[in-house]
């Protein structure tokens, strides 16, 4: 998937990232049906302080330049 938004770009991260469902949901506080809604798209308006934090943390990278 080649879509230019934090949503797909942070389901991309999530897909690949070699977390075991426990230990991906321990890390960020959510249920193995949200990550199964949100990676298959049925979780339309998803929160986007989560996404963020995930797509932070697994990306390593801060989303805003001027974010600690």
């Amino acid at each position: 998937m080649n879509h230019p938004s934090l949503k797909y770009r942070t389901m991309e991260l999530v897909r690949n990232c070699g977390l075991s469902d426990r230990d991906f949901s321990r890390r960020f506080g959510v249920s193995l049906a949200w990550k199964r809604c949100f990676l298959d798209g049925t979780t339309k308006s998803p929160n986007v302080d989560l996404i963020q934090r995930i797509y932070e943390s697994l990306s390593g990278q801060p989303l805003f330049k001027d974010h600690p």
